[in-house]
């Protein structure tokens, strides 16, 4: 799995319903780099990926397991807590705690910039980290903000540790594919 499908409850529920009702199987979960794991895919060292990111290859089938919308996240003693949503000008005056340029979540947010001509440059960026469960604890402990999938975050939202607000005019949909080997004998 990529590092942010890891904290998605839909993948480790359905990863905890698949062995619990298959006493046969054993499972190894990984947590890479989306590139990192379609190398290991293309040489047969994985069965599939759980990614964040469409293969890019002929040889590559997916599954569609889940949609997600990407979201900014505060900790509840940020101001903008209470706000039904934030627009990206006030997002612009937030301290940002953001994935690595590689990660997928950080790809989609700034195309999705691009595609409105704007670009992460214009925002407030202090902090770039390569693992979720370490932005969301930056976040709780109000160092930042931080972008997002709502899904990954909805434990969380639970125990109201920090609140997910919707980004106005931008919608940024990610897709969570179950990724496979076109050879690969058990796609059912």
């Amino acid at each position: 799995v990529t590092r942010a499908a890891e904290s998605d409850p839909s993948v480790v529920c359905a990863i905890g319903e698949y062995i619990s009702n298959r006493s046969d199987i054993t499972v190894k979960i990984f947590a890479n780099d989306v590139k990192k794991l379609y190398e290991m895919l293309e040489n047969y060292e994985l069965d599939i990926v759980i990614a964040d990111k469409k293969p890019i290859g002929e040889h590559f089938g997916f599954r569609l397991l889940d949609r997600d919308n990407l979201v900014c996240i505060a900790g509840n003693m940020n101001p903008i807590a209470s706000q039904e949503s934030i627009t990206l000008e006030e997002l612009k005056k937030e301290r940002m705690i953001m994935r690595s340029p590689s990660s997928n979540i950080r790809m989609l947010f700034e195309s999705a910039l691009e595609s409105i001509n704007e670009s992460i440059d214009n925002f407030n960026v202090i902090l770039e980290v390569d693992s979720v469960s370490a932005i969301k604890l930056l976040v709780k402990k109000g160092v930042g903000v931080s972008i997002m999938p709502e899904k990954s975050c909805s434990h969380d939202l639970d125990h109201s540790t920090y609140v997910a607000i919707p980004i106005e005019n931008v919608s940024i949909i990610r897709e969570l594919n179950m990724v496979f080997r076109e050879d690969f004998a058990y796609t059912n």
